[in-house]
């Protein structure tokens, strides 16, 4: 009877509990929880920019509930890090602000991110943040002021004609689409200016 109830418990209980443990592990990943970790990340914030777009950006990251910012200078960023006071500090360096690389992909800003590799869990939620957060700002910050600006718009269609005629993982029928898009764009465009 004693061996009936250890295989009873292996059988049925013992799944059920590793169930709930792995999903109690787990359970703040999915939003880029943290799982068990559930305090907030510092990161060291070097703005050499000094513009109101690097501005708006770490106003944006200040926002995230996950991280707690500190505008310091360059020296002090890495020893708070070396002090293991933050788990990572961001420079934004001068021509961060500059439009181009948001209009050229591939193109990267002008910003360096270094992590403390003796911690992993927490260089990984900063490192997705701060690149989720860039991404925001850039849809926020800059696609909202391209439409407003006739020079940035034509650059905008250029490019994007050019990478639609290039993409080969669209349909020919997609890409007329796309393009007919485009076209009527330029030629509401023409009609305003």
């Amino acid at each position: 009877m004693h061996r009936d109830r250890v295989a009873v418990f292996f059988y049925y209980g013992f799944p059920v509990l590793y169930a709930i443990l792995v999903g109690y592990l787990m359970s703040g990943i999915v939003g880029i929880g943290v799982g068990l970790y559930r305090g907030t990340v510092t990161v060291a914030v070097v703005d050499s920019d000094r513009t109101g777009a690097s501005a708006a950006y770490i106003d944006r990251l200040d926002k995230t509930p996950e991280l707690k910012i500190h505008i310091v200078d360059l020296e002090t960023a890495k020893d708070s890090m070396r002090r293991r006071k933050s788990a990572a500090y961001l420079v934004l360096e001068p021509g961060f602000a500059e439009t181009g690389w948001q209009l050229a992909i591939g193109d990267q800003p002008d910003m360096q991110l270094v992590t403390d590799k003796s911690r992993p869990a927490e260089s990984q939620i900063v490192r997705g943040l701060v690149y989720m957060q860039l991404f925001e700002h850039i849809r926020e910050y800059y696609l909202g002021r391209l439409i407003d600006n006739p020079q940035q718009n034509t650059r905008l269609r250029m490019l994007s004609r050019a990478y639609l005629q290039a993409d080969t993982g669209i349909s020919a029928a997609q890409r007329e689409q796309l393009l007919d898009v485009l076209s009527a764009w330029e030629e509401m465009d023409r009609r305003a200016g």
